[in-house]
């Protein structure tokens, strides 16, 4: 087994001999980290030299946990045997126990004990040849690098995972935080590194990442799981009642489900008792408003019901932000709200006077991970790429029918761009290496536009279009027979694209969603995008305690 040991700094080399001298019955190994540094000597002369790549530090390979515990304190400092002389004779009167400057790097000391503190400052075996892979190979390359005091699994709970897909780090992944050091902002990489620690990665900006877990607690991601929650229920109602507009009905019974309900009070009444009263009277009636949805959707329910009640003061106006009036849902989903038919891949919903295609698909050939072995805590299974794709079937010119996709505020915020602004973002797509966003809106397969319903199909007078992307085929458009017609377009859909026919008609459009939710640094879009497009699920493997794969 592999612990983190710290040293004094500049005194590495010595304690490493020091080590191997007096312990040669427990140290099997021990590894410092090097590399070479370019420095002008005092003739003006440039030469290279060594130095340790992580000042303060070793990594020693113990050959049992109890020889190890014979040969450190209480606090984990390695101790020795010497001759202890006394008096003015020098004579040796015995031994003393001599502590070394070395110690098992483990924070609060106070109150572990022995057994703790090693497992502090334990190193997966794997992990530790990981790092010693790159090390030996890319120490010169690889700056700012540090031994941090941090919990990895605390850090994926609050921050996005990302991997590394070019460099000397290619192939890691961690989680990325803006420090501030002397004055100096720096997003940096931490990286699970032992039980208790973090590798700390300097000027990650230089390399290409992509993300591939959400964050799963804090406000962000509580923002999340109110979008999954309000489609769903948004889907299931949109599926058991057609003709009427689901985000009105939504809000209305949140809006109902919050109000304070008054109980009288009379003058013997203890004040346990009434609020026992007052408990039961309110649960009775927001039961009464959860038997108007389907016991499925209660969780949901309550979930949004918590988050208005607790985070939005005026609450009319925050369930008008959150559920506005939507003729269709966004592009992507978890979830597909309506009914699949066993063996089929999609299924046609009519509502609101549209005729809406889900469509399940599998979108892992996408995702720009794809290429790298499954993780070995959490393989990822298919079930994390099946999506739900949502479009409308509407008339076209020559009684064609067109496909549009809703990307909601994402295309609106597009649209809204001048001419030199529009250009200077296309710039940014091939400079950032967005090439599958590039491509849509470059493309004129997909055309970008606020597509027009008619007065019939508005659920209001606020609501008259589909802010997104539409494709015209060369399917006719029956309503008479729109399961069929349903069918013709999936198949269109899935037509090789003429300048990539690795690439479907339907994969441009998809491609470029997922590309956008991975990428890091048009973050304005992806935030846009993750609320309007593509609704990203958790991972089945939520128990994940680490996120990269052997080198």
């Amino acid at each position: 087994m592999w612990l983190i040991v710290r040293v004094e700094d500049f005194k590495e080399q010595n304690t490493k001999e020091d080590l191997y001298e007096k312990y040669p019955d427990v140290i099997k190994d021990i590894y410092l980290p090097l590399c070479r540094k370019e420095h002008v000597d005092a003739r003006g002369v440039k030469r290279l030299r060594f130095r340790p790549l992580l000042y303060g530090f070793l990594f020693v390979k113990v050959k049992s946990v109890s020889s190890l515990k014979r040969h450190i304190n209480h606090k984990g400092y390695f101790v020795y045997k010497q001759d202890a002389a006394y008096g003015r004779t020098g004579n040796v009167n015995g031994q003393q126990t001599v502590s070394m400057r070395a110690h098992l790097l483990c924070s609060h000391v106070q109150g572990y004990d022995q057994q703790t503190i090693i497992a502090r400052s334990t190193i997966d075996n794997e992990d530790m040849e990981r790092f010693m892979f790159y090390s030996n190979r890319y120490a010169d390359n690889i700056e700012g690098l540090a031994i941090v005091d941090k919990c990895y699994k605390d850090l994926i709970g609050e921050h996005d995972v990302v991997r590394v897909l070019n460099g000397p780090l290619e192939g890691w992944t961690g989680v990325v935080k803006q420090v501030k050091h002397k004055g100096v902002k720096d997003r940096r990489l931490f990286v699970s590194f032992g039980n208790d620690h973090c590798l700390s990665i300097s000027d990650i900006r230089k390399y290409d990442l992509c993300i591939e877990h959400e964050a799963r607690h804090g406000q962000r991601s509580a923002e999340v799981g109110v979008w999954r929650a309000i489609d769903q229920i948004i889907g299931h109602l949109q599926a058991q009642h057609p003709t009427e507009s689901a985000p009105a009905t939504l809000r209305a019974l949140l809006k109902t489900y919050n109000l304070k309900q008054s109980v009288r009070r009379t003058a013997v009444m203890s004040d346990v008792a009434y609020a026992r009263q007052s408990q039961e009277v309110e649960v009775r009636y927001q039961n009464k408003v959860l038997a108007q949805l389907d016991a499925s959707m209660h969780s949901n329910f309550r979930i949004l019901a918590k988050y208005f009640k607790a985070d939005r003061s005026n609450i009319d106006e925050a369930l008008c932000e959150f559920i506005p009036d939507h003729t269709l849902r966004p592009f992507l989903t978890p979830t597909a709200g309506s009914v699949m038919p066993t063996g089929a891949d999609h299924v046609v919903l009519t509502h609101n006077g549209i005729v809406e295609l889900i469509w399940r698909c599998n979108l892992r050939a996408l995702f720009s991970f794809a290429q790298y072995a499954p993780d070995r805590y959490a393989p990822p299974a298919d079930v994390d790429y099946e999506y739900f794709a949502h479009f409308a079937l509407l008339p076209a010119d020559g009684g064609r029918v067109r496909v549009v996709a809703s990307w909601g505020d994402f295309y609106d915020h597009l649209a809204s761009l001048t001419a030199d602004e529009h250009d200077q973002l296309l710039a940014d797509l091939v400079a950032k290496k967005y090439t599958n966003m590039h491509h849509l809106l470059t493309s004129t397969l997909w055309h970008g536009a606020k597509v027009p319903l008619s007065p019939k199909v508005s659920l209001s007078h606020t609501v008259d279009s589909i802010s997104g992307f539409y494709h015209d085929t060369a399917v006719n458009y029956d309503l008479s027979h729109a399961d069929c017609m349903a069918t013709q377009v999936v198949a269109a859909l899935k037509a090789p694209l003429p300048d990539n026919p690795s690439l479907s008609i339907f994969n441009a459009l998809a491609a470029a969603a997922v590309e956008m939710w991975q990428g890091t640094r048009l973050l304005i879009w992806r935030q846009l995008l993750q609320r309007h497009v593509l609704l990203h699920k958790v991972p089945v493997a939520e128990m994940v305690t680490h996120y990269y794969n052997h080198y």
